[in-house]
């Protein structure tokens, strides 16, 4: 069975490499993906430490531009 982590990201990616590092350590199996949905974030090289991440792998990364939440999780 595949899992799917699916989260919405504005603006915060040191929140989100918080987040990353949690499910790295914690996440107990290894058939999940992370899917993060961008809603239009001031700056986008504040993502460039997924490249080196060590889930990088698992890691798709999703932009959308100013779009309300409920359709950025629907995304």
């Amino acid at each position: 069975m595949k899992y799917s982590i699916i989260i919405p990201h504005l603006n915060e990616w040191y929140l989100l490499d918080i987040m990353l590092f949690s499910i790295f350590n914690n996440f107990k199996y290894n058939d999940f993906e992370i899917i993060i949905v961008d809603d239009g974030s001031d700056n986008l090289e504040d993502l460039d430490f997924i490249n080196y991440h060590p889930l990088k792998e698992k890691i798709k990364v999703f932009f959308q531009s100013n779009i309300w939440l409920p359709l950025v999780k629907n995304y």
